[in-house]
């Protein structure tokens, strides 16, 4: 049960809440027996800036030292560990355990700085002063302690590190001065060599960048593609090429057209998008463009102006007049700067490969054991950058192995010197605010007991409850409507979250004149705002209300399509921008028998086709037979309930009858509901209120 759904009763019997918590705030604090007095006592310690290496930098150079909040939380795990209180016990020889220590000792951290603060309890002043700073001199010491041992291990595997490399190092030296005293050789094609690997090594750095911009450039073209086909199509008029092909060229074995358009020059091949226009196929004397339903094919002419159309182009039937697109414009423009950047990176590999063979052809030719001397020798460089770098690493460990011995990370700033007496009252305030929350709950528990036996519908949640079904909106007594809750039922029915939404959609009530025909004008109106093409059914062929709601005549509608002597396009009215009702039409003497599923299942496939939402308003399930006949040849079914009212057992009945007949329901939405119920309509009621004033000065709104 929400608070806020109960607020106005809570406020109405706030006295009697009120006074149930005074009363037991009282008598528990007259029960809560006096207490010894105590005394506080504070050190305050510090944690220094994190250190730039720690024992995992030295060892391989890859982890980094934990940041000031780490190390201010690890001091404060510190301080209240079980092994610093075991030293404080026997340094002063007290006669408590370490558990019963800690529990005597708080820590608290200032926000916003390096400070840490120690409290301890003590029965006098001076045990107070004591143990405190008995606890932060030990803390640091313990610290130090750790620091060091930690330190002094790294720099023992560090030094293994060194005597292992050294050995190394003199094996490969040895090797090396064999080889040369046994073949007689020095080394002169390890420089070209080097060149070679360099040139290699940035070959395939290019190679590597050119994966990223094809990844890129595949990335656009498929925005462009989604782009294209999401836009509207142009009307079937040819359009005019605004490039001329100057020539072609082949780059990786793929065959390059050169386009220029004005001042500016494309080098596209076949599937890349120019000016609009996809290239189809690019020949050695010929280029295939596309665009839309129209193909242009051209021969290579330096000296041509533009390129004729087709005579017979492909013409795709228009949906409406496409203006500038400059989102198509950026797309374009991105995909030009990543062509022109991959052919930068192959003319750049091409030159480099070459530069590559040029060299190789450069080498003379000598025997493998100079090869062997070259491997050799890089092999003993390696090695010697190795050494040195760890002896630089056992140098630095060594410093700082050094500066642990006097001073930590964790240092004590300021050592109590005074205590402080706790507050004689005890725990009396504690109590007596628990007493004062325990008769608040109990005030609160008695008001809303007495809302329980009322069993009326006023909430979503209670609807949800009572048929098992989401409870998609509330809709509440407001005139006029209230937009905002009919957008949120518009979010909460067509936003796709991971599943389609429904495009067909009935709606109907459990009960007759609960609003049906209300909540869907205004859901298609929301529906229509936002863009979609929104169609309303009126299929409440006994009492058509839609029409006088939208405010258009009822001439031919549903009736005249289900008996064939009209078409849906010669019967739809456009009411507003996007929004666009089918009438019920003439009346006929049985309707129940003209809701025929063979009629309706065309007829809901054309308008599927013609909208993005279709909208039927149904008569009440509970009381007519066409929800169980329409709802299984729509996408889903909505039911919609009155608040106010208590259930009578019909709502799931209508239910059941619905999953029965194989209709699909999508949820429920409560119509009429007490705004007081609704948190939505609270809140934007609240927002849009004047600002109050409070001693002359008008009150801000966030």
């Amino acid at each position: 049960m929400e608070f806020w759904t109960y607020y106005r009763i809570l406020r109405r019997r706030r006295w009697l809440i009120l006074g149930l918590a005074l009363g037991v705030a009282v008598a528990a604090a007259l029960l809560e027996r006096p207490r010894p007095a105590e005394f506080v006592a504070t050190a305050t310690l510090t944690t220094a800036p994190p250190e730039d290496q720690r024992v995992s930098d030295f060892v391989a150079g890859t982890r980094r030292d934990r940041s000031a909040e780490q190390q201010r939380a690890l001091a404060v795990d510190l301080l209240r560990s079980l092994t610093v209180a075991e030293r404080v016990i026997r340094a002063l020889g007290l006669s408590l355990t370490p558990v019963q220590l800690v529990d005597r000792i708080r820590v608290q951290r200032d926000p916003g700085s390096d400070l840490i603060r120690v409290l301890a309890t003590g029965s006098s002043e001076q045990e107070a002063v004591r143990l405190v700073n008995a606890v932060a001199e030990t803390a640091s010491a313990f610290h130090r302690e750790i620091n060091r041992r930690g330190v002094t291990l790294a720099r023992e595997f560090v030094e293994k590190l060194v005597a292992d490399m050294g050995t190394s190092l003199r094996q490969a030296e040895e090797e090396l001065w064999r080889f040369r005293n046994l073949r007689q050789l020095y080394t002169r094609v390890p420089a070209r060599i080097n060149a070679m690997g360099a040139l290699e090594g940035e070959i395939t750095r290019i190679d590597l960048a050119l994966r990223e911009l094809e990844t890129e450039l595949s990335l656009v073209r498929e925005q462009i593609r989604r782009h294209l086909a999401s836009r509207p199509q142009p009307l079937p008029t040819p359009p005019a090429v605004p490039f001329r092909a100057t020539g072609t060229v082949m780059l990786d074995g793929t065959r390059l057209a050169i386009l220029q358009a004005g001042e500016r020059t494309y080098f596209a091949r076949a599937g890349d998008v120019v000016e609009g226009f996809r290239v189809v196929a690019v020949e050695p004397d010929a280029v295939t463009v596309r665009q839309g339903g129209f193909e242009h094919h051209f021969p290579i002419d330096p000296a041509s102006l533009s390129p004729l159309p087709s005579p017979t182009p492909q013409v795709v039937p228009p949906a409406q007049v496409v203006q500038p697109d400059p989102a198509y414009e950026r797309l374009i423009q991105t995909q030009m700067n990543l062509e022109a950047r991959r052919l930068v990176l192959l003319a750049r590999r091409e030159a480099l490969r070459q530069l590559s063979r040029s060299i190789q052809q450069e080498i003379p030719i000598r025997s493998p054991y100079e090869l062997e001397e070259a491997r050799l020798e890089r092999n003993v460089q390696i090695l010697q950058q190795q050494y040195t770098t760890l002896q630089q690493r056992l140098m630095d460990i060594r410093v700082r192995e050094q500066e642990f011995q006097a001073v930590g990370t964790l240092t004590v700033v300021e050592l109590a010197r005074m205590a402080h007496r706790t507050s004689p009252l005890g725990n009396r305030p504690m109590r007596g605010l628990a007493g004062a929350l325990l008769g608040l709950v109990g005030g609160v528990g008695l008001v809303l007991f007495a809302e329980y036996t009322d069993n009326r519908l006023k909430t979503p949640e209670q609807a949800e409850r009572l048929l098992g079904l989401p409870a998609l909106g509330a809709i509440p007594r407001h005139n006029p409507p209230f937009d905002e809750g009919y957008r949120m039922l518009r979010a909460s029915l067509f936003s796709p979250n991971g599943a389609i939404p429904p495009k067909v959609l009935a709606v109907t009530s459990t009960k007759p004149r609960e609003g049906t025909s209300t909540v869907v004008m205004n859901l298609a109106r929301a529906c229509a705002d936002i863009g979609d093409r929104t169609v309303v059914v009126d299929a409440m062929l006994r009492r058509p209300a839609m029409h006088r709601l939208l405010g258009v005549q009822n001439g031919r509608g549903l009736v005249e399509v289900l008996l064939g002597s009209a078409r849906v396009e010669e019967v739809l009215v456009q009411v507003e921008p996007n929004l666009w009702l089918l009438p019920a039409g003439g009346s006929v003497p049985d309707p129940g028998k003209l809701l025929n599923p063979r009629q309706l299942d065309p007829l809901l496939r054309e308008l599927r086709e013609r909208a993005d939402v279709v909208l039927v308003d149904v008569a009440s399930a509970g009381a007519f037979a066409d929800a169980y006949t329409l709802g299984p040849l729509c996408d889903g079914v909505l039911l919609v309930v009155e608040a106010g009212r208590p259930p009578r057992g019909i709502e799931e009945l209508v239910r059941v009858q619905l999953h029965r007949a194989g209709a699909k329901l999508v949820g429920v939405v409560v119509n009429k509901v007490n705004p007081e119920h609704v948190d939505t309509y609270f809140y934007h009621h609240q927002f849009f209120r004047p600002p109050q004033k409070r001693n002359g000065w008008p009150l801000g709104r966030a």
